[in-house]
């Protein structure tokens, strides 16, 4: 520790959790409390180099944080051997390294966890719940009964208890303001006030036991019969003043397993009667998620109306087909790629023309997510994705664009609950139709409209410092009440631009803002920005609103 250096690394197959580790008094042998593959969890002992593992108990039996005792003879664990384990009680156990016997050292309906040691070896000192709350207790045996003190009184618990050299001085951690510290205490050990005794008999008992089955038993397969049902049944509607009416349903069914899936989409944007078939959006999409190569297919149908980047209204339709692979390497890292066919056109309107043709596109990326999430967006870790992608013309086999694209995050975690979040994003399209990406709004570049920003080019910079404002509020209503566990601000700059030919200059804004969880991704975003060009402040403040997580 004090050469801040790793001198050893130990893993053993079979066991996929270490917890507990603590060093025999010679320093040359170490015991800690192991998980296997099938979840059970047992005490071992191993030497410091890695050698000789062995398990001590090797039952059904869930064994916690053993403690050697200073004379080396005796290991002191938490388990649920007693009868009372069947209820989820913990008690304490020794283990006699010569005679490889266990003994019981507590009983009762209650858990006893984190049992150490005094160092001269004449008390355990632990943790209990056995007057409600946490708190910490020494055991001393004396004789042919034991002796039980309670040393704290602490409503929010109080855990891993250690008694230090003098043996008068107590450290224990204790939850207090919002998070866990150490703390200290004196210990009085002729004060009898709160002692109770125990005969060491009564603490002995057997140990639960697996009810035992009669009669034959049979092993039979069958084959997995797949039946589907709904995981997402949803619809809306929505009314805008220069589009019209439109709406739609979200269906998506899937296996009891997950592993295959159908998402369904249908949705409606027609004015009138007679274009009802032209403002239909149908989209299938079917996922195979069984393996460890992922796979989907799906055909889709799809109209919009929208305004195009000069205020113009465009109506697009595209219809094709498109499958997709993803390949994880780990739980973190994966490539994906997909290849789509699509027929589209693009009708101006307001040039009185229409373009169509069969465009192939394909793209590759990589992503990398070690991030770590609260309810309103990543704390720490980080996030990245490179790729590339193409659209052909099928008919002439004609480039049309060719699109290059990186987004990397990383989340910088100041304390238990505020980080520095910083995102550098950067796309660049060329070909003879390129791709347009655009700038703008709450997820993007704060205190510009949304998709203000065009081009064939785009890079953005942001920075955001995220804290807690309230941790949790409750507002009470006639008909009932309405929670809202995390309530948090933000502090935030952001630069970027996205241009076509000739970069003109850095767009920048800077601001604070609130977010309020509201449940999965419903996440409500209020941002007040002002715009900056690095010489001059602009004196106006421009909100964003916003429903979604954090970048």
């Amino acid at each position: 520790m004090e050469q801040k250096r790793v001198v050893e690394d130990l893993s053993f197959a079979g066991i996929v959790a270490i917890a507990s580790p603590s060093f025999a008094p010679d320093g040359q042998r170490l015991a800690f409390a192991g998980s296997d593959e099938g979840g059970w969890t047992d005490i071992y002992l191993v030497d410091v180099t890695g050698d000789s593992l062995r398990a001590l108990c090797r039952d059904i039996y869930h064994d916690h944080e053993p403690d050697w005792s200073p004379d080396g003879r005796h290991i002191v664990f938490s388990s649920d051997r007693w009868p009372g384990g069947r209820r989820g009680r913990y008690n304490l156990f020794l283990y006699d390294l010569a005679t490889e016997q266990i003994s019981a050292f507590s009983h009762g309906e209650h858990s006893d966890r984190q049992p150490r040691w005094s160092p001269d070896g004449k008390r355990i000192v632990f943790s209990s719940d056995r007057a409600g709350a946490y708190d910490i207790y020494a055991l001393q045996l004396m004789g042919e009964r034991t002796a039980t003190r309670r040393l704290t009184h602490v409503l929010t618990g109080a855990f891993d208890p250690v008694l230090l050299a003098d043996d008068q001085h107590l450290l224990f951690s204790g939850y207090e303001s919002g998070g866990f510290q150490i703390y200290e205490l004196a210990v009085d050990w002729a004060d009898s006030a709160e002692v109770s005794y125990q005969r060491v008999e009564e603490a002995q008992a057997e140990p639960w036991s697996l009810a035992s089955l009669h009669g034959q038993s049979e092993v039979a397969s069958q084959p997995y019969e797949r039946k589907m049902s709904f995981d997402i049944a949803q619809g809306q509607i929505s009314q805008d003043p220069e589009f019209g009416t439109s709406g739609g349903i979200q269906v998506a069914l899937s296996d009891v397993l997950g592993n295959d899936q159908y998402h369904f989409v249908l949705s409606h944007i027609a004015a009138s009667r007679s274009g009802f078939f032209d403002g239909l959006n149908v989209a299938l999409t079917r996922f195979h998620l069984g393996q460890r190569l992922n796979a989907y297919w799906g055909v889709f149908r799809l109209n919009d109306r929208f305004s195009s980047r000069f205020g113009r209204f465009v109506r697009e339709e595209r219809l094709g087909a498109h499958v997709g692979l993803s390949y994880p390497f780990s739980q973190h890292d994966r490539i994906d790629t997909r290849l789509s066919l699509r027929h589209a056109e693009i009708d101006r309107q307001f040039e009185g023309r229409k373009l169509s043709g069969w465009l192939a596109n394909n793209y590759v990326s990589y992503t990398h997510d070690s991030s770590l999430w609260i309810p309103t967006g990543p704390l720490e870790g980080q996030r990245y994705s490179f790729g590339l992608a193409q659209t052909i013309d099928f008919k002439t086999s004609r480039r049309f664009n060719i699109t290059l694209f990186g987004d990397y995050r990383y989340y910088f975690r100041l304390s238990q609950r505020s980080a520095l979040a910083v995102r550098l994003m950067g796309r660049r399209s060329t070909g003879v139709v390129p791709e347009f990406f655009s700038l703008g709004g709450s997820w993007t570049l704060r205190g510009y409209r949304w998709r203000s920003l065009w081009g064939s080019k785009m890079v953005l910079y942001n920075q955001e410092l995220r804290f807690p404002l309230v941790d949790r509020f409750l507002l009470r209503f006639p008909f009932g009440a309405m929670e809202f566990s995390a309530f948090r601000g933000a502090l935030f700059f952001d630069v970027g631009n996205a241009w076509n030919s000739d970069f003109e200059q850095w767009r920048a804004a800077f601001g604070t803002g609130v977010r309020l969880a509201l449940g999965g991704v419903f996440v409500f975003r209020v941002d007040a920005a002002r715009r900056t060009d690095f010489k001059s402040i602009d004196s106006d403040t421009r909100w964003d609103f916003f429903f979604g997580w954090d970048y």
